[in-house]
């Protein structure tokens, strides 16, 4: 078995308002519930519930008539077709706000992004040649990513400080559902600062960060040429046998091509839910896959299990530009204590395989194997001797 590491309104601030607050949060379920994979494509699950804005007027004018934030919890549920969580609400509601026309922060976001395109406009490809140690390195993550990074925490801090009664209506309610008032706001912001792969700022970011990671791409491209055919035995001799029954691979195909998904997606936020959710949908693929053999019997899949799928799928995939992927998730989201199958892929990257921790291991297997020490068992990528 390897190694695992496993209140009152404020006069002073400015506020938002329609003109008809009894419609304050009529809309569609939240596009942040993800659906399965072949009915999204790229952003479309965070864009396509954007609400009309020609019917909402922005205003900073102080002396409008502002929201009574202190009757401001009545007003985020009300004509909500069900009770929704706080999260829900509250994501809802600032949806729609950021959605206005000429709202400052979208505006704000707009500035930055032509400034900084305009700042790196000569050089849009990264001079990789000019970086030769870590403190060329460094310069150059300072001079393109951390910009962003500390923007991106000005707005956080700006959204909380103009909707900070409506936020403070919902703390004690995000606080029993485990949710960050700080991840809601920052899973939007994003949303807008990162909304095109294709966008100069998006590339020079993504190009900085290959650099950052090139030595591990490097080594990803080579443990993943040596041991991209081995079979799931081959990589943990104690899988579970009854699995070894399972000879479709539509569960594994499943994370595979979630893999290749995550270069179409801009926003880290959404990179992050589709790693998150991946485990479900595997999960359920092989019980689904299981049921079609007629073996209905309880199937539980321990994290070991779900440690050694996640490295026979990366082996498989061949998609070194996970480790920029996973590099880019990092840098650019909120850390999410309660987020386990995330934690549980990145530790099979990261400190798994790319620790150097699965090459000894199959070195150590091959040897035992040479020397005849192998017990024969049932494996999947073999008929067993008589």
């Amino acid at each position: 078995m390897p190694l695992r590491v496993n209140s009152s309104a404020s006069d002073n601030l400015p506020v938002y308002h329609r003109t008809q607050s009894s419609n304050f949060l009529t809309r569609k379920p939240s596009a942040f519930s993800r659906p399965s994979i072949p009915e999204r494509t790229k952003t479309e699950a965070y864009d396509a519930d954007l609400p009309e804005t020609n019917t909402l007027i922005p205003s900073l004018d102080l002396e409008l008539d502002k929201i009574d934030f202190r009757n401001s919890q009545q007003i985020i549920y009300q004509n909500s077709p069900s009770m929704r969580s706080a999260a829900e609400e509250l994501k809802k509601f600032l949806r729609k706000e950021l959605a206005l026309k000429d709202h400052p922060i979208t505006e704000m976001i707009k500035i930055f992004k032509n400034a900084y395109e305009l700042h790196f406009f000569k050089s849009k490809v990264l001079d990789k040649s000019a970086i030769s140690n870590s403190e060329e390195l460094a310069k150059m993550m300072n001079e393109s990513v951390l910009p962003v990074k500390k923007f991106l925490k000005l707005l956080r801090e700006f959204t909380n400080l103009i909707y900070k009664e409506v936020i403070a209506v919902s703390l004690d309610d995000l606080d029993d559902e485990d949710e960050n008032h700080n991840i809601i706001i920052d899973q939007l912001l994003c949303q807008l600062m990162f909304d095109d792969t294709k966008s100069l700022l998006y590339q020079r970011i993504l190009s900085c960060l290959q650099e950052k990671c090139k030595e591990q791409i490097k080594y990803f491209s080579k443990i993943a040429a040596t041991s991209g055919g081995k079979c799931l035995h081959q990589i943990d001799n104690q899988f579970k046998e009854k699995l070894m029954l399972l000879d479709s691979r539509v569960p594994y195909d499943t994370v595979i091509r979630t893999l290749h998904l995550l270069k179409k997606i801009p926003n880290p936020y959404m990179k992050k839910d589709y790693i998150s959710t991946m485990e479900r949908e595997m999960v359920d693929s092989i019980l689904d896959e299981m049921a079609k053999k007629g073996h209905i019997e309880d199937i539980h899949l321990e994290p070991d299990d779900k440690f050694t799928i996640y490295t026979f799928c990366l082996m498989r995939s061949n998609y070194a530009n996970i480790v920029v992927d996973i590099s880019f998730i990092e840098e650019f989201t909120l850390h999410e204590e309660t987020n386990q199958a995330y934690a549980r892929f990145k530790g099979c990257l990261m400190d798994y395989i790319l620790s150097g921790n699965f090459d000894r291991f199959m070195k150590a297997e091959e040897k035992i194997y040479q020397s005849g020490g192998a017990k024969l068992r049932r494996c999947c990528c073999q008929t067993p001797q008589q």
